[in-house]
């Protein structure tokens, strides 16, 4: 599969890790309700709900969607690069403890290396050049989009999600207490997509359809017919 095709300003920040211009991006000053995704890959990054206005000249974000964006740390400063998890597209830097929002996280990004998709549209299909070592096969299932997880039970905060390791293997989980759990197969039952946690919605979303399920794996909206299966862990597990 190919990527979008970019323009000669989009090509220099997002492959050369280029900067644009402050205040001359067509998302600076913009706060529609939608989502964010990435120029190149279509990977969803953002929430409409976590930008803000740090009237730095550059779109804005206090979060993004789990597993969306990487951090690399240069060795002298105090802030880190963020790029696209799925495409390695170079997306801008990311700050902390400016105390902007209680986040006191500023995702400080490039609109050329964005797109915004309105809330009642559809999400486009996540481009990837899949890495065969990296899908995980499930009994009459291939997962897409699978990044291993590097989280366990005992990482969650309760009232979180997010995709965490069990003996080898991806489950969706949601820490309802200190002692229960909600664990789900990590797999959309429409896409065939590992599914990621929305911190802001609170949701499961499917990276490639769109499709959200709740907590415990009921399907919201999207193409999704079916809920996403619930796992049962042996007491050795």
């Amino acid at each position: 599969m190919t990527f979008n095709t970019l323009t000669k300003q989009q090509k220099e920040v997002i492959e050369n890790r280029g900067t644009e211009r402050p205040f001359s991006g067509e998302y600076d000053d913009f706060y529609l309700p939608g989502t964010f995704i990435c120029r190149k890959c279509n990977n969803p990054l953002f929430s409409s709900k976590a930008k803000f206005d740090a009237g730095c000249g550059w779109p804005a974000f206090d979060a993004n969607f789990s597993n969306a964006i990487k951090r690399i740390k240069g060795p002298f400063t105090p802030w880190s690069e963020i790029r696209c998890a799925n495409c390695d597209g170079h997306l801008g830097h990311v700050f902390e403890g400016e105390q902007f929002t209680i986040k006191n996280t500023r995702h400080c990004v490039n609109s050329a290396s964005i797109k915004f998709i309105r809330q009642e549209d559809d999400l486009p299909r996540v481009i990837k050049k899949y890495n065969m070592n990296k899908l995980l096969t499930y009994p009459t299932q291939l997962a897409k989009n699978f990044i291993k997880a590097t989280k366990t039970l005992k990482d969650l905060k309760v009232g979180d999600g997010d995709i965490v390791l069990v003996n080898n293997k991806n489950y969706a989980a949601y820490k309802k207490s200190e002692s229960e759990f909600i664990l789900l197969s990590p797999i959309c039952t429409h896409a065939k997509c590992q599914v990621r946690w929305n911190s802001i919605d609170y949701v499961w979303d499917c990276p490639c359809h769109g499709s959200k399920f709740d907590i415990n794996g009921n399907v919201l909206n999207g193409p999704a017919k079916k809920p996403m299966k619930k796992i049962i862990l042996n007491k050795n597990e």
